[in-house]
């Protein structure tokens, strides 16, 4: 038993359990944006993650789905703010919106990403979650800032000579880039091998669908629980209502 199923076991026995949030835990690709590095993200025997710096300069990937996301960090004073939402499909699907400060995440705002950005100043936020297969395994793999431009422009390619994003490889590579006094790092994408086992390919993409569409589900139901501001005050004002009612002899023990 890892360190984290004995803390979901005591949870539950000590009644302090909530309904707990469907994950998927695949490892993570990220480009160390200033010095110029793959890292990978795992999570360890007890449930951490963990992360390493890859000793290569391109990965070779077979994108199976584009999923999306915002994150923002914000700098207040010695601290640090991050805005962060759920993934989501598409601008027609509602997220919901989190801010983090100090180790501790609360809810700051929900709707269609078009309605966060607009609300929330999240302009330029706008992550891409690419799920692939990478060295036979499904993972993620993030791209953002600069990355998304070449991004744009590897779909535009792709267009061009007839393919899909899962019919080829992809060989995802990073280039410094000299911008006055700052210098970067950012993804690059390039055409690889055509797939040659696409039913293999199809399998892991249901695999991929069927588990972010329990995340899907389960924060679409979260938002139709929770209902329109409207509704949450005057919910708020039943609750005050139904508490000032309550006297010792209602409580049962």
């Amino acid at each position: 038993m890892t360190k984290q199923e004995q803390i979901d076991k005591m949870k539950e026995m000590s009644g302090s359990s909530q309904d707990k949030r469907p994950t998927y835990d695949v490892p993570e690709y990220k480009l160390h944006g200033t010095k110029g590095f793959f890292k990978k993200q795992v999570q360890d025997e007890e449930g951490d993650w963990v992360t390493k710096e890859l000793d290569k300069d391109e990965l070779s990937v077979v994108i199976l789905k584009v999923r999306r996301k915002f994150l923002k960090f914000i700098r207040e004073g010695d601290s640090n703010k991050t805005l962060w939402s759920t993934e989501y499909n598409n601008n027609g699907e509602k997220a919901r919106l989190f801010e983090a400060l100090e180790g501790q995440s609360k809810l700051v705002d929900e709707g269609t990403p078009p309605e966060l950005r607009e609300r929330n100043t999240l302009s330029g936020a706008t992550n891409y979650i690419i799920y692939c297969l990478v060295d036979g395994e499904i993972a993620r793999l993030s791209i953002k800032g600069a990355g998304l431009e070449t991004w744009f422009d590897y779909n535009n390619s792709l267009k061009e000579a007839g393919e899909e994003i899962f019919t080829v490889e992809t060989t995802v590579s990073f280039e410094k880039v000299e911008d006055g006094s700052i210098d970067y790092y950012r993804l690059n994408f390039e055409i690889g091998d055509e797939v040659e086992d696409l039913d293999a390919i199809q399998e892991m993409m249901e695999e991929i669908n069927k588990e972010t569409g329990k995340i899907d589900d389960f924060v679409k139901g979260e938002i139709e629980q929770a209902g329109t501001p409207e509704d949450k005050a005057q919910k708020e004002v039943e609750e005050e209502e139904e508490d000032e009612d309550i006297t010792p002899d209602d409580i049962p023990f």
